[in-house]
């Protein structure tokens, strides 16, 4: 089970990466290069890797 650190320090990736996903959306309207390999290596994660809702918010309860 991860940390709530470890979680963290996900969470604030993946906000990350959505804003930077949002910034080229909304100023190009296309996707660069490096937000479309960003996208298919994300794509590449098993679904067994990722982490439940319900896991979540059981851990940040704790």
């Amino acid at each position: 089970m991860p940390t709530l650190e470890t979680l963290h320090k996900e969470i604030d990736e993946i906000k990350g990466n959505v804003e930077k996903i949002l910034f080229i959306l909304e100023d190009e309207g296309e996707l660069t290069e490096e937000a479309r390999k960003d996208l298919e290596e994300a794509r590449k994660t098993p679904r067994e890797e990722y982490i439940s809702h319900e896991d979540v918010k059981k851990a940040l309860m704790k």
